[in-house]
């Protein structure tokens, strides 16, 4: 197989797999929000791991060949080198990684959760960055798409796209922070809340003398959050069965609270619900610039720069070229219109003289005179 063969076949794969990672991105959250199953939400997870990873590769990839090249910085700086790394690297050393160890280790019921592990996931959850900049993606897609033939389309739409999808992911990101809402914080204050019931429900049993097992079914029976109570003397109340708890529960998806007589088994999966609508929001907040511009900005772009600037450029360049150029009234004042009314009153004119001059032997070229009248009427 040929080396163009090859890039043509790695030009393509790059697009759809950026498409991919965002419809898992995106189908990720939806799985938290509507309660999907532990295992497909764990095959979801694994395919988030191996796109960090393609994505990754890629970006080491590329910046080894433009280092070869002595390219690196003009990689980094004007060919969205940078948007390459900080979707992939940091997602992956941060989140996939660690997080996948910890599903092994829950898998294995082995060992514990190292605590700086612990924290750092907790500050990456908090920020919600796995989410943003897996979304920033979309970004890569403004450089492979031929949705335009004009190179000056291309550059504008990506710049611009680019500027506004990385201001909206630091604004989510110092937001998410700032608010601090996340499953972490959440399962905290929710410990604390059945903690404090607990206290309560002891309490009550001993002052009235009353049978304290009784006491906290009655109360708790009906909480849709309490999942099982493991009483200190090997008695239990389970609302679900085993195959069932494995097959809707995680080891995120619940906390124990442990009492003086019992621990319970409290759900956090409407947390996570509620997390997973916020991210899909965020998710096509992300996006909505991201298409805005690549479809609608740059055509507008397109129309009223881009095609004005290539005819201009055909006609200053080509000889047989002689169209004149459309003068939209609302942008006659801008620079690039004023440069092509000249074109139309003074240097197409003149061009077409000269050409029935060499036909004829008669007419006159441009003179300066008919430059600075031109510029005086402007």
């Amino acid at each position: 197989m040929s080396s163009m063969v090859k890039r043509k076949i790695f030009q393509n794969l790059i697009p759809a797999v950026i498409i991919l990672s965002l419809l898992q991105n995106f189908i990720n959250e939806y799985a938290a929000f509507v309660m999907w199953s532990t295992v497909a939400i764990t095959v979801l997870f694994c395919a988030g791991v191996v796109f960090d990873l393609f994505f990754s590769v890629e970006f080491i990839v590329k910046s080894l060949k433009a280092a070869k090249r002595k390219e690196f910085i003009s990689y980094m700086k004007y060919k969205n080198g940078w948007v390459d790394l900080i979707s992939s690297l940091p997602v992956l050393i941060l989140y996939s990684v660690p997080f996948f160890c910890i599903l092994l280790k829950s898998n294995a019921q082995s060992g514990t959760i190292s605590p700086l592990a612990f924290e750092i996931l907790s500050v990456v959850t908090t920020i919600r960055l796995p989410l943003v900049l897996r979304s920033i993606r979309v970004v890569k897609l403004y450089g492979i798409t031929g949705l335009h033939n004009s190179e000056m389309t291309r550059h504008h739409t990506s710049a611009a796209g680019t500027m506004a999808v990385i201001t909206a992911a630091v604004v989510i990101m110092l937001w998410s922070g700032i608010t601090g809402f996340s499953d972490p914080e959440g399962n905290n204050k929710r410990s604390t809340e059945y903690s404090r019931l607990l206290v309560e429900l002891e309490s009550a049993a001993t002052l009235n003398n009353l049978d304290f097992r009784e006491l906290c079914e009655n109360t708790l029976i009906s909480d849709h959050r309490l999942i099982k109570i493991n009483y200190n003397d090997g008695k239990r109340y389970e609302k679900l069965s085993e195959s069932e708890f494995s097959k809707y529960y995680n080891s995120g998806d619940y906390i124990k609270v442990s009492g003086k007589l019992c621990s319970l088994t409290v759900s956090v999966k409407d947390l996570k619900r509620e997390n997973a609508r916020l991210n899909m929001l965020i998710f096509f907040i992300l996006l909505g610039p991201a298409v805005a511009f690549m479809l609608l900005y740059s055509r507008h772009f397109s129309l009223t720069v881009s095609d004005v600037a290539g005819a201009l450029n055909s006609g200053f360049r080509k000889r047989d070229y002689n169209l004149m150029i459309k003068i939209k009234n609302e942008y006659k004042e801008e620079e690039l219109y004023r440069l092509a009314q000249f074109y139309n009153d003074v240097y197409l004119p003149a061009k077409l003289r000269k050409r029935d001059m060499k036909k004829e032997g008669s007419g006159s070229p441009i003179t300066m005179d008919a430059v600075k009248e031109f510029d005086e009427k402007g």
